[in-house]
Order: structure tokens, then sequence, then C-alpha cells
């Protein structure tokens, strides 16, 4: 059973995103959609036919009132839809508020907005008991650090402030600063746009016809993320307590969120979220595809233990059919050649070759020719703050590695099973520490096999991606990093956007404050020795970016109560 809500949506391209990340989630139990500030119901008409795309005729859709026209987008896009003749999820002869009033009514729930918060406003002035049914209000909205207006507490700044000063229930706020620039790369849309499902083409449609209107800023997905957070916490990396206000004057400031420690309502915002993982996860989501084989992985987190490690000699002929087990599995070829069936794809993979199979998938293999083989079984978890360890169901690697050289598989994997077995006490410590070696360099070749698979565009940018990672600490500038994937500044400059959502000075802004974090753990290291660690020529340059980044110097970060289980 799911968390029983209420979706309250706005009038964005991302808010249809959002809609499609509730409908088919089983983390979440969806029980009403909601549309704010939709007089014609020409969103809630659009909600309908991709709640039906998605299956999901058992969600019932209603609008609320408006003043306001529409946005240009919805009304060619509503004619597409119209043409597909597709199932609809069922209209509420209710307003919004009342829709809200009488779903509670029947279920507990927690409402989430995504738009203005005009029907929440509406729903407590109307029903004084709706509060009581009511476990927690999500909303996105607002930029309290900056203390500016932001869309979504812009389009209705009077019904912000009711529902601050008049919302008994617990606030979570997601506002403009963590979801600033995070558009979709170009591979998520492919993966949208090639999905067969009626679910993915029907919101590409969407996507589409916002970026037809709007050619120079394509949307941001700021509005799927509450959803996101719901479904998965540890997307959200960390959140903070304050007190808020919003200003209702005339004026520039109308519409602003702010931060008014003395008689403003307390709410929780999120801080700072993994925002490469938020995206692939939305986008894996509503449009799941076989594999995510091509993806990088953060390993930083991970806690490995072995469960077996063995060499074994298999006679020709040998086979073994839908082999599942509850761990990770690599096999290191050794000699021979063997076909391999995994998840369905089969692989051929000759000596030095690797396999990897997730935990719970099938697993076959036969070998004509006979083979030797290296197996090892391995948990995998990650550590996270304040949620602890979760397990990571698949490593995002292709099924098959290709050979190494000069035999490096069959070396690491060698010097696993000696310290496997042996019996000094040391040997567990050698053991994992061989293992490691082993998954990095497995790591860095999957990376590599990755880029040969990719356009000559995106292989730049995964290259240049993969230098700064090497040379981080070093004083590099846009040029230096172009000329080393031999490409203009200009045009690694768009290609880098486009693959990774920021300039590649940015994404060495932020890697250099992710190995600060870590440097900041050793109470020996001043804070001019992690400055320059991570290429910083003075403390204060680095103080400002890193406050810049975490909102904290590097200081109050390091005697932060939440620092240490980080």
């Amino acid at each position: 059973m799911g968390l029983p809500i209420i979706l309250d949506i706005g009038r964005s391209v991302d808010d249809f995103f959002a809609v499609a990340l509730a409908a088919c989630s089983p983390e979440l139990k969806l029980l009403a959609v909601t549309t704010a500030q939709d007089q014609t119901g020409e969103r809630a008409r659009v909600v309908r036919a991709l709640l039906g795309a998605y299956g999901r005729t058992d969600v019932t859709v209603a609008a609320g009132r408006s003043s306001r026209g529409e946005r240009g987008f919805l009304a060619p896009s509503i004619r597409q839809l119209e043409l597909t003749h597709g199932p609809l999820a069922p209209a509420s002869p209710l307003d919004a508020a009342t829709l809200m009033a009488q779903t509670i009514a029947d279920h507990r729930a927690s409402l989430v907005f995504t738009g203005p918060l005009t029907n929440l406003a509406d729903l407590l002035q109307a029903h004084s008991e709706a509060p009581e049914r009511i476990d927690h209000v999500y909303f996105m909205g607002g930029w309290p650090t900056q203390g500016l207006p932001e869309h979504n507490v812009e389009l209705d700044p009077d019904a912000a402030s009711y529902v601050l000063q008049h919302c008994p229930v617990p606030l979570t706020a997601a506002g403009y600063e963590v979801t600033r620039g995070r558009r979709l790369l170009r591979q998520h849309l492919k993966q949208i746009e090639n999905s067969a499902s009626a679910g993915p083409r029907t919101l590409y449609t969407l996507y589409m016809a916002g970026v037809s209107e709007r050619p120079s800023a394509p949307p941001v997905m700021h509005d799927p993320l509450m959803l996101a957070y719901l479904c998965r916490p540890t997307l959200v990396i960390s959140t903070e307590t304050i007190r808020v206000a919003v200003d209702t004057k005339a004026g520039p400031g109308r519409g602003a969120m702010y931060q008014d420690p003395q008689t403003g309502k307390s709410i929780r915002i999120f801080t700072q979220i993994d925002a490469p993982s938020y995206l692939d996860f939305l986008v894996d989501r509503i449009a799941p595809q076989v594999s995510s084989s091509t993806k990088m992985v953060d390993p930083s987190r991970w806690h490995v233990e072995l469960r077996s490690a063995q060499r074994v000699d298999h006679f020709p002929g040998w086979s073994v059919q839908g082999r599942r087990r509850p761990t990770h599995t690599i096999a290191i070829i050794v000699d021979g050649t063997c076909i391999a069936s995994i998840a369905n794809q089969v692989l051929h993979v000759e000596s030095e070759g690797v396999l990897y199979a997730p935990p719970n998938v099938d697993l076959s293999v036969e070998t004509n020719t006979g083979m030797n083989a290296i197996w090892l079984e391995f948990d995998v978890v990650e550590k996270f703050a304040h949620i602890g360890y979760q397990s990571v169901e698949t490593i995002p690697w292709p099924y098959r590695i290709l050979s190494g050289r000069d035999r490096v598989w069959t070396t690491m994997g060698e010097r696993i099973i000696r310290h496997w077995s042996h019996p000094l006490p040391e040997g567990a410590l050698l053991c994992k520490a061989a293992l490691f070696e082993l998954l990095a360099s497995l790591c860095a070749r999957s990376h590599e096999e990755a880029i040969r698979w990719v356009d000559p565009a995106r292989e730049a940018a995964l290259k240049a991606k993969r230098w700064i990672e090497s040379n981080f600490a070093e004083n590099l500038t846009l040029a230096e990093i172009a000329s080393r994937v031999s490409l203009s500044k200009y045009y690694l400059l768009r290609v880098f956007r486009e693959a990774f959502g920021m300039p590649p000075l940015q994404y060495l802004v932020q890697l250099r404050i992710q190995q600060a974090k870590r440097l900041l753990n050793s109470e020996s290291l001043t804070i001019a020795d992690v400055a320059k660690q991570v290429g910083y020529t003075s403390p204060t340059a680095f103080t400002r970016a890193f406050k810049r980044e975490t909102g904290l110097s590097p200081t109050d970060y390091r005697n932060s109560p939440n620092f240490w289980n980080s």
C-alpha cells in the first residue's frame, strides 16, 4: 500500500511530469488530481488524457477556479491528444477544493502541490475540519534563500500567505534554489521519445509543445521533485527548518517567500538534492527502459561484503540455466569462451572478459569449449545521512565488459581468492581492498565502453568530464579543457551543458566541493590544507565557493550537528 496523496498541479510543462511520476509509482497511492487556476478546464482535460495513457482511469480529476488565461501550449496539445482517442480518467463535477475535501473525508492523505496554493487556501477557508484528515502538505514553491519572487508563489501570493498563516499541518517545501537549471538532458529526451508506451509518448507530445512555445528556454524539471522525494527520500541530501512569510504587497517583491525568524511559519525546506540521480530516477520511472548500462555511478558511499570467491574449471558442454542469486555476481573468464544470457540479453564472452549479473536476475551460461572462470558474489549497500543503509539493486554496468589489459582482471580475481581464504585477521581487510580495486577498475572500463556507443558530441563531453575528474585540483580553464578533447571552447560549452546540464567549470566547482566535504572529515587538516588539496590558491576563494554551493562556510559545515552523520 503506497502513501495516499492528492496531487494539485499548476500550469507548466513539468507539472505534467509530476502527474506521470505519481501515476506510475507504486510507493504512492494517487487518490485524485486537481488543477489550480484552471477556469476553462483545459489542463484538467490534458491530465485526464495523460492519466488514461498511463492506464490510471481510476483517478478522478477536478479543475480549480481562475481569473487568469491559460498557457498557449495547451490548446494545440489538446488537439493532438484528442486525435489519439485514448482512454480518459474521469472528470469530477466538483471544483478542486470540494473534491479534495470529499476525498480526504474518505481517505486520510497527504497533499502535494506543484503549482500555486490557490486550492489549498480555498480548502482551508471552506472546510475548517479538513486539516484533521491531512497528514502533511508538500509543495513546490518559493526561493527563500534569496527572498525573491518565484513562479508558483507569485501566481497567487495571497493564497500562499493564507496557507502559511492558517494551515496547522506540517509543511515541507522545495524552492527554486534546489531545482534551478535542472533540465532534461538529450539522453533523457531520447529515452522518452523512443518509448513504445502511450504514457511516455503523450508526455513527449506535451514537452515538445512547451518547447515550441519557448524554444530558447526548455522546461526545468522543478515540479516532479517532490513526488520523486516521496518515492525515494535519498534523492534529497539535506533539509533545514526555517520560518518564512510571503510578501503580498504591490511592487516588485510581491510573491517573494522570505525568511522571517520572529513571526514566520516554521516549514522544512530542501537545501541540497542529488540532481543527476533525480533526473535519472524521474525518466527511468516515467519511461522505463530495459537497460541503463551506460550510466555513470558514484561509488564513494558503497559498502561491499564479499559472500563467495572461487575459481572453477568448467568442462566442455557445461551449462547452468536460469541461475538467480540474491547477490551481485561477477564472472571473470580466465580461459576459454562461453555464451551467457542475462535478463534475456545473449552475450558471447572470450578469455579475460567479464560477466556481471545484478541480484535476482536470471543468468544462464554454457560453454562448448570448456572454460576456467573466477566467480565472485557480493552485496553492495549505500550509506546516506539520516536514512542509513540502502541496498544497491544494480550497478549500471554492461552485462559484458570487454577483455582487460595484460590479464588484469584475472590477476585481481586471483588476489581476491587468495585473501578470501587467508586465515589471518588482516586477510578480510586485504580481501575487501582487492575487491574494491577490481570494482574501481570495472567502473573505469564500463565508462570507457559507454563512450564508444554514443554520438560524437556526447563522446567529447564524456571525455572532458573524465579529464576534469582526473585533474580537478589543477588550475583549469575552459580553453585548456577544450584543447584536451580537441574542441573549441564554445562548442565544448554547448555539448557539455547538453550532456550534463551545466557548464564544465560549474561541474569542476561541484566536484571540488564534493571532495572538500570528504576532506573536512579529517580534523588534522586545516581549512587552508583542504583548500589547497581541492585546487584553490587561497582559503578565502575556497570559503567563498564552498559557501556559494552549500550555504555554509567550511568551518560552519564542519561544526554543524549533522556533519558527522553525512
